[in-house]
């Protein structure tokens, strides 16, 4: 026996189209906890909840399958969404190999330090290099910020003006231009 006045017809429309039971208490102007309340208590009003909240996911679930075998991106992205959701499938990556990003940072930092001469570095150049290194230790330069990383590399070729797009130039004639032939 409820005292507030309850539209149950309208209950089951607005629960269909999946609302809140606030959105619902207020459409019903009952106070949000009162109505929570009666929803709890009173078998009617719980039951219109129930199968609106009931017929509002069967109507998703079927526009969600119509979407899913129709045509196009839309399709294809209904497709995975609903397989991944109601048939438990996931993204599979598969990595080959036992390198980890850590160590490909390691190396490419090895590399970028290869050949480098510091006296071409001035003494405050040398103790910042130095203390970018301790940073890197042996993850690699992913760990700096952005301009850390920057200001590494600069003093990298400053410091060694002999490497190359990453190669180790051996003979200094290398850095020079190629012969003009037409000069000889």
């Amino acid at each position: 026996m409820r005292k507030t006045k309850i539209d149950l017809v309208r209950v089951k429309k607005l629960a269909s189209l999946l609302t809140t039971l606030d959105d619902i208490a207020t459409d019903q102007d009952i106070p949000h906890s009162t109505f929570r309340q009666i929803a709890a208590k009173d078998p009617e009003v719980r039951r219109a909840i129930e199968r609106g909240q009931a017929t509002g996911r069967l109507h998703l679930r079927m526009a969600q399958f119509r979407q899913a075998t129709g045509f196009g991106a839309p399709a294809v992205q209904m497709s995975i969404f609903l397989g991944k959701n109601w048939l438990g499938q996931v993204d599979k990556t598969e990595i080959v190999g036992s390198i980890s990003i850590e160590d490909a940072s390691a190396s490419a930092t090895d590399m970028m330090l290869k050949g480098l001469d510091t006296n071409l570095l001035l003494p405050d150049e040398r103790v910042e290099l130095n203390e970018l290194c301790d940073r890197i230790g042996s993850h690699g330069i992913a760990l700096l910020s952005e301009d850390e990383r920057s200001r590494f590399v600069k003093l990298v070729q400053k410091g060694a003006p002999q490497i190359i797009e990453g190669e180790i130039v051996e003979d200094e004639q290398q850095l020079l231009p190629p012969p003009d032939e037409k000069a000889a």
